[in-house]
């Protein structure tokens, strides 16, 4: 999506409450809600973790139905995206990125478009084709896995490297969110 295509971003609350006192409850990395009409979760796991795909669709059921109140038209339900940032593959990872939707699979047809899921594989990037290595998710995955600063820079637009070397603040931001991944 475009930045100027933004209207607003809202990052909620992102401790998953239980409706009931048994109800099982989580923590999400990041939450974003999209102009009212898109809801994103984004989950960063480097270490193995078992069953993560039914955790992923755990926390993609409950933000689908997080706000919709008894009444309500289901024409309220926005479309909700999970991300996945694994440093493991899925049994069935044999490339970087995969983009999973609801389909039909006989007719391949897109049953709905409002829940999907997207994994990045970061221990996969290093295995892409050149088509894939232009694609913007994979420069967006090379600079969030950098392991050093001239890997950070090399994936940089010239106007991120300026804004680097003169602006401390963003460069001690910059520093932190490195530190922080490692």
């Amino acid at each position: 999506m475009p930045a100027e295509d933004i209207k607003e971003l809202e990052f909620p609350d992102t401790f998953l409450h239980g409706e009931y006192e048994g109800d099982r409850e989580g923590i999400l990395d990041v939450r974003i809600h999209l102009n009212n009409e898109r809801k994103i979760n984004i989950e960063i796991q480097i270490l193995e973790y078992p069953f993560w795909e039914e955790r992923s669709l755990y926390y993609l059921s409950k933000m689908f139905i997080d706000g919709f109140a008894k009444g309500e038209s289901y024409s309220v339900l926005e479309e909700c995206i999970h991300i996945s940032i694994l440093g493991f593959d899925l049994f069935h990872a044999d490339h970087y990125f995969s983009k999973i939707r609801l389909m039909d699979e006989k007719t391949h047809t897109i049953y709905s478009d409002k829940l999907s899921l997207r994994i990045l594989y970061l221990n996969q990037l290093e295995q892409v084709s050149v088509e894939e290595s232009k694609e913007e998710v994979y420069k967006w995955a090379k600079l969030i896995s950098a392991k050093d600063w001239k890997v950070l820079k090399d994936g940089m637009g010239q106007n991120e490297i300026d804004r680097l070397e003169r602006d401390e603040t963003f460069k001690n931001e910059m520093i932190r969110t490195y530190i922080s991944n490692r």
